[in-house]
């Protein structure tokens, strides 16, 4: 795990670290003065009942996260918001509404996918 301070500069990680997924848009996307680093981090996982979704908005934008199961059905909408820049934790408490299996947590921020497969057991 890292840590980002208020002018984006980020710490050394620690261990043990659980980066799912960390992607950053193609230069020739951005505007000569733009670069967006969208970082998410989901664990544990495999989780039992509960899932922490950790995310950082680089500016004001549009964030939306569902869970989907292997076929592409949504199962749980997580986040719908327009966010800030920051960094925000989503805590999903699942009541037994998601069976143990795989599934996939898709982050949506503004126009850029980001796509985890996560496992839940019993």
């Amino acid at each position: 795990m890292t840590a980002v301070d208020s002018q984006y500069k980020e710490s050394v990680p620690s261990y043990p670290i659980w980066l799912i997924g960390e992607e950053e848009i193609p230069k020739a996307a951005l505007s000569a003065s733009t670069k967006e680093i969208y970082r998410v981090m989901i664990s544990p996982n495999p989780f039992i009942d509960r899932l922490i979704i950790r995310y950082f908005v680089p500016h004001a934008m549009k964030v939306k996260i569902e869970i989907y199961d292997m076929t592409g059905r949504c199962v749980k909408s997580i986040v719908n918001n327009y966010n800030k820049t920051g960094i925000y934790d989503s805590i999903i408490c699942d009541g037994g509404e998601i069976v143990p299996g795989v599934y996939f947590v898709r982050i949506k921020f503004d126009q850029h996918i980001s796509t985890t497969k996560i496992v839940k057991v019993q």
